[in-house]
């Protein structure tokens, strides 16, 4: 029968002891006596061999758990499910077997056990690692292996899936979201019929190809496409990129500058003019090989270059393009003479250093005009819009009525002593164009602008897309988008239509009215088709001003971006550089250099960060199985004689030199010394945050304090094991490779032993087609840092035991 005295001290050594009161510790005599936490003066930690040496009522935790209670080990570790965790020999450095048993006794005067440890490679056979070839190939030849598998059921359903419409339209609710769609489609139609006449201006072709734009190419988006809100069609940034090649391809105009001349500099000398048919097939080409190129992007799965293309990037590529449609309309909106276009690279500077000479020419009946109609459009956004939608749905059609009474003023005013003064469309042909083919001549001359309008039409129209989707909580396959968009423009090609995109304005007008899917489209593209056939004639008194102040007005949330970006300096630096050079880039330039400027800048910013990585020494927190920073936690302690290092970016040849001289800094000594050496390192300072903020700007020192006191014997400690935790490694290359080999060399001179640790799969791979194992023994990597940190431990102890019986 026990004694009241054992009860008790058992009671207490299962409660769980307050970190923040003095402990309470049983000596091998019985006798109780308070213990008392080293001060930070003597020691910061206490190591995992000094936790081992104490008796089991004192074991503060176990390294493979995380606990919150006082575990006796020696009674852990007789549980047959702890003995089957651990069912290899603690190795030595002289040899390593596997099977052997579980626990090692250590020392002839002292009876103690400790847990066997497993490295990866023993690791790996006793849990049935799989082994999977990752590359590119292999995953290529799995897909066309399990393809032919398929059944005709499986074929069929995968055919199926490049045909979204299928599957929203047997599920469509037609008694509630019907309605909802044709209020939709009838407002975005009202929309549609201003905006298409003004952007089919823009490119240069008369202003129904705009409406034809607006109607063949929503129809195939409606049938592929995955998203329920975008509308489709032309779009004022894609308009002003494929009127520049038009502008380009065609000669257009002859710009001579001279800005040294004292009378007028900008002369605009006309060229010979191109025939309407040359430019519709010119428009032709530069679509259909817009529209292959995006088939052929999402066939090989380049939805992922919508990553690229950040959200900062997208933003600031979209306000330089805004801010080029601004300057390319204010001839239309002035009347302005003698200007350039806006098209070629430094195209903007040229055109306003032009029209500020020649500001004299400005006709003061077209600005007044202008200046009217934009005043009544951006009253209408700002003021109307909210008001119709929030009570009665709907938008308030302010474009459509000032289309509609600019038509009565002109025209009841033709041939009157009060007749405007001001250019109108002209003409207008009804009906839709006979389907043609393209003349591929003309692709082949514009394959490189249709690379810069592919990508930047797909990563307005995803980041549009994927910022509705998840406020209204579906999907969108941006695969799928790539498709759609690409058998959208092809066949938009044949019916003389223009290369689109997602509008802005429209899009996000189609979610506040509550549109339900693609059917809104559908009834947007059937009222087009007859304004087309049944109201062209009454285009003809339709001033051009209108249409220039309608793509002006419709582009204002693109200019608030420009005020709002000054936000971006607090929240990201980083972010700010992009849009800032992205948005500078397209401006100085033009839209397709600009992107090309941006998406270069964009990705120098990866390579920028990875070269300024943040290194870090670990340390455990007391109580638990967690490893953290040093610097970051102030209870992190190192174990004696054993330092774990990170490395948090890639390793790959732009900071594998970064990568080496941050861990000889770790390390506070140079590893040119001639072997062996024994590396000592204050035990203060080892385990101190002032070491392990490793950089390459501020020399490490330990502190004040520490300067100021004697170094005694017991202060200094032996740096026996080098951790490197690889968990930050998503990938190396061979420079890298490189690095990590002379690390270890380096380390192995000094007489340091090396271990590895949390390596990934794909960089496990990497090391065995490379021979790292060769050069590294395979028995120095382990799973996670534990396993390390356990086997290093053991190894001192048989260290310092060896030591012993020599002296």
């Amino acid at each position: 029968m026990r004694s009241g005295k054992e009860k008790a001290t058992k009671e207490e050594s299962n409660v769980t002891p307050d970190v923040t009161q003095k402990s309470v510790t049983t000596p091998k005599d019985g006798s109780i006596r308070e213990f008392t936490p080293p001060s930070r003066s003597r020691r910061r930690y206490r190591s995992l061999s000094s936790i081992q040496t104490m008796e089991p009522t004192t074991m503060p935790s176990l390294p493979m758990q995380k606990m919150t209670k006082v575990i006796n080990l020696e009674d852990l570790m007789t549980k047959p499910k702890f003995q089957d965790e651990y069912t290899a020999k603690s190795r030595t450095p002289e040899q390593i077997t596997v099977g052997q048993d579980p626990v090692k006794k250590i020392g002839d005067d002292k009876k103690r056990l400790i847990p066997a440890v497993m490295n990866l490679e023993e690791f790996d056979k006793r849990y049935g690692f799989r082994r999977v070839d990752l590359s590119l190939s292999s995953r290529i030849y799995n897909c066309l292996a399990e393809a032919k598998r398929w059944s005709f059921l499986q074929w069929l359903w995968f055919i199926k899936c490049f045909f979204p419409i299928t599957q929203w339209l047997v599920d469509y609710d037609w008694k509630h979201d019907f309605l909802m769609d044709c209020i939709s489609g009838v407002m975005m139609a009202v929309m549609c019929i201003p905006q298409g006449l003004a952007y089919g201006f823009l490119v240069g072709l008369k202003p129904t190809h705009g409406l034809y734009t607006c109607i063949v190419g929503p129809l195939v988006y409606a049938v592929l496409g995955t998203s329920k809100h975008a509308s489709p069609g032309a779009f004022a940034i894609i308009a002003l990129m494929v009127g520049s090649v038009v502008e380009q391809t065609t000669g257009g105009t002859k710009n001579d500058f001279d800005l040294n001349a004292t009378a007028l500099c900008c002369q605009v000398e006309k060229t010979s003019q191109s025939s309407p048919t040359e430019v519709i097939n010119i428009v032709a080409g530069l679509t259909i090989c817009v529209g292959l190129l995006q088939i052929a992007f999402g066939i090989l799965n380049m939805g992922l270059l919508a990553v690229w293309m950040s959200d900062h990037l997208v933003q600031g590529l979209t306000s330089g393009a805004a801010i080029h449609v601004l300057t390319s309309q204010i001839k239309s909106m002035t009347g302005v003479e003698g200007v350039p276009k806006t098209s070629d690279i430094s195209g903007m500077a040229k055109f306003y250093i032009c029209f500020f000479r020649n500001i004299s020419t400005i006709k003061t009946g077209t600005t007044l005009t202008s200046l009217g109609i934009c005043s009544i459009l951006i009253f209408s956004k700002e003021v109307l819009d909210p008001i119709f939608i929030k009570w009665l749905k709907v938008k308030f059609p302010m474009e459509f009525f000032v289309v509609f009474f600019s038509v009565l003023i002109c025209y009841f005013s033709d041939g009157t002593i009060y007749e405007i003064n001001i250019n109108i469309v002209g003409y207008v042909e009804p009906g839709m164009m006979a389907p043609f083919l393209p003349d591929l001549q003309y692709a082949a001359r514009v394959v490189h602008s249709a690379i810069a309008i592919a990508v930047v039409s797909f990563v307005i129209h995803v980041a549009l897309a994927k910022l509705i989707s998840k406020k209204m909580n579906y999907t969108v396959d941006a695969n799928q988008e790539w498709f759609a968009l690409g058998m959208m423009n092809m066949i938009a090609s044949f019916f003389g239509c223009f290369a689109g995109g997602s509008s802005l304005s429209r899009t996000m007008t189609s979610m506040k009215l509550g549109t339900r899917s693609q059917m809104s489209t559908i009834v947007c593209a059937i009222v087009l088709i007859m304004t087309v056939y049944f109201a062209t004639q009454y285009l003809y008194y339709l001033p051009q001003p209108v249409l220039a102040c309608i793509v002006v007005v419709a582009l204002k949330d693109l200019f608030v971006q420009v005020a709002d970006s000054a936000k971006l300096i607090k929240k990201s630096m980083f972010d700010f550089l992009i849009w800032f050079v992205t948005f500078v880039g397209v401006i100085l330039l033009n839209v397709n250099w600009g992107l090309l400027v941006g998406v270069s800048f964009a990705l120098l910013t990866v390579v920028f960060r990875s070269q300024w990585a943040e290194s870090t020494c670990m340390g455990r927190i007391p109580d638990t199985s967690d490893f953290k920073g040093l610097e970051h936690y102030r209870e992190a302690k190192e174990d004696e004689g054993i330092r774990i290092y990170r490395f948090d970016a890639p390793l790959y040849f732009a900071n594998a030199e970064l990568f080496l001289r941050r861990l000889h800094a770790a390390l506070d000594d140079s590893p040119t010394v001639e072997p062996p050496i024994e590396l000592n390192v204050r035990t203060r300072y080892a385990n101190s945050k002032e070491i392990t903020s490793i950089s390459d700007q501020k020399e490490t020192r330990p502190s004040e304090k520490d300067q100021k006191e004697p170094a005694t014997e017991d202060d200094f400690v032996h740096l026996s094991h080098f951790i490197i935790d690889c968990s930050s490694f998503p990938y190396i290359d061979l420079m890298g490779l490189e690095v990590l080999e002379q690390a270890y060399t380096d380390l192995s001179n000094m007489g340091i032993r090396v271990f590895f640790c949390n390596c990934k799969v794909a960089v496990r791979q990497f090391f065995e087609q490379n021979d790292f194992y060769k050069r590294v023994p395979k028995a120095n990597m382990y799973c996670s840092i534990i396993p390390a940190v356990l086997q290093a431990t053991i190894e001192r102890e048989n260290d310092k035991d060896k030591q012993k019986k020599i002296n």
